[in-house]
């Protein structure tokens, strides 16, 4: 079974963005991609659980932000996806 760590930097990885936004999320206890999918109610969610709180740390707060919706929106149609093939 993938490690916590090993599975949000390969999502890290795959929608570029910052290291940091990782450890944050990592921080928070999230174990998988399903309960990332489950943290957040929506894309202002998101940004402001895992951006604006470390928005000076990063290199350009409105890409990472983008990128980062772009990550959990995948990661939340792929859970709905699951359901529905259930």
């Amino acid at each position: 079974m993938a490690t916590p760590e090993s599975i949000f930097k390969e999502l890290e990885g795959r929608f570029a963005y910052e290291a940091r936004i990782t450890e944050l999320i990592l921080s928070k206890g999230l174990t998988t991609l399903a309960e990332f999918s489950h943290y957040c109610t929506d894309t202002a969610d998101v940004v402001a659980t895992f951006i604006t709180t470390i928005a000076t740390k990063l290199s350009n707060e409105r890409l990472q932000g983008a990128r980062l919706k772009m990550a959990w929106t995948a990661i939340v149609a792929g859970e709905k996806a699951k359901r529905l093939q259930m």
